[in-house]
């Protein structure tokens, strides 16, 4: 999956849950929500490489200059706990009706 795709899913989340709850959210959070980059980062999480911070700082770059970077995504967490920990505090039901999250 090429970057531009990734950048356009994470666009498209931050459009469907609104600006106060995108920059409520960190990455992984973000990533916990669109299923293949939540696959992408736990198969690069298992090379053993640190690829996974690689793809991670990319990807924080390239939101950042797309001025589409949230509030709580400044730092990248030393813990990727957070990818399920405090995840459904947010509000992460998704009304497929209103094709929107609550």
């Amino acid at each position: 999956m090429e970057i531009n795709a990734q950048i356009h899913a994470l666009r498209d989340l931050k459009q469907r849950i609104g600006n106060s709850k995108w920059n409520k959210i960190n990455i992984f959070q973000a990533i916990y929500r669109i299923p293949t980059l939540n696959a992408l980062y736990r198969y690069l999480k298992s090379l053993e490489d640190n690829s996974e911070k690689k793809w991670l700082h990319n990807i924080l770059k390239r939101l950042a200059r797309e001025k589409i970077l949230g509030k709580n995504m400044n730092t990248l967490p030393s813990d990727d706990s957070l990818l399920t920990e405090n995840y459904f505090s947010i509000g992460t039901e998704y009304n497929y009706i209103e094709n929107k999250f609550n």
